[in-house]
Order: C-alpha cells, then structure tokens, then sequence
C-alpha cells in the first residue's frame, strides 16, 4: 500500500487477524515437530487455540463496527507495524527448528513483539464494552498468555538443557549413530 492511500481500519484489522492466525498456525507446526512428546505438542495446541482465540475476537470486533467506522483511515504507524509482523511472520521456516530450545525461543520472540501490543490497541480502542474491568479482564489475558510460555511450559522441559536435548522430530530422524 502506497503512502498516499491509508489503510483502512478495515484492512488493519483484516492484517492483525491474520497474524494470530499466521501465530496460531506456527504453533500447530510446533506440535508436528514434537508429536513423540505428547506433553509437549498438548501446550502447543493449546496456545495455538488462544491465537485463534484472539483472531476470533479481533473477527467479533470488526464484524461489530458499523460501515463507517470500517472505512476510517489507520495511524500509518500502525500500519507499518501491522506490515513489518506479517512479514516476519512469513519469514520463518519450521524447518529451521531443530530443538525445543529453537521452538520456545522463537514463541517467546514472538509473543514479546509487537504482535500482542498490537492486539492490545484494537482491543482497548475497538471493544463495545469500555468498562474499566472489561479492559482490564483483556489486559490480564494477554499478561497470562505471554506468562504462560515459562510458568505452563511442561516442567521437564522448563530448564535449558532440556530444551536443547529436546529435538524436533526431522532432526531425530536424521540423527545417525
């Protein structure tokens, strides 16, 4: 998109959905590499549920604003952040992940960036409900699904080491003794 046409908060929005999904579906990959670790590919699944939790709420929030409002222009600072995930989004390659250490690190990358503050303006700016314990309900979801990546993550699998011994399932195949 060019800078002298904004976006639309429309199109934003469409974008924003899209990278939770893009997330979402990454996670699933995750559970593909380590589907001999059951412990492991259930915290997957899990998070990747939340990530299509939060594109359905984002889908509830456009579906929700009147024509006009969906026509609006966007920050174009918004935009470009909007831009910049997506495309790092689709610069990874699951085959690039050999250990568990790779897969964490990378979620934590993620779940760090500007994804979730992204997520978190068209939830404040965008909810019907303004109320301060609504807002506040949100805020804490989010808090607890970055939280989650260190305090969920299946215990034998918490420290360093475990990770790093943890390999994805093409690496073990390709292990030769």
């Amino acid at each position: 998109m060019s800078e002298t046409t904004p976006s639309t908060l429309e199109k934003a929005l469409q974008k924003a959905v899209q990278l939770e999904r893009m997330t979402g579906t990454l996670y699933l990959q995750f559970t593909r590499l380590f589907d001999h670790h059951p412990e492991i590919c259930q915290f997957w699944k899990e998070y990747a549920t939340e990530e299509e939790e939060h594109a359905a709420y984002l889908e509830k929030l456009r579906e929700g604003l009147p024509e006009h409002r969906r026509k609006e222009p966007v920050d174009p600072d918004l935009d470009r952040r909007l831009n910049h995930c997506l495309q790092k989004m689709g610069e990874i390659s699951p085959e690039k992940i050999l250990t568990l250490r790779d897969a964490h690190q990378l979620a934590v990358e993620i779940e760090n960036s500007e994804t979730n503050s992204i997520f978190e303006f068209f939830v404040l700016h965008l909810s019907p409900d303004h109320s301060t314990s609504h807002i506040e309900f949100l805020r804490e979801q989010l808090n607890n699904h970055l939280q989650r990546l260190e305090a969920d993550f299946p215990e034998a699998y918490r420290g360093i080491f475990a990770q790093r011994n943890t390999l994805t399932h093409h690496k073990n195949q390709d292990k030769t003794f």
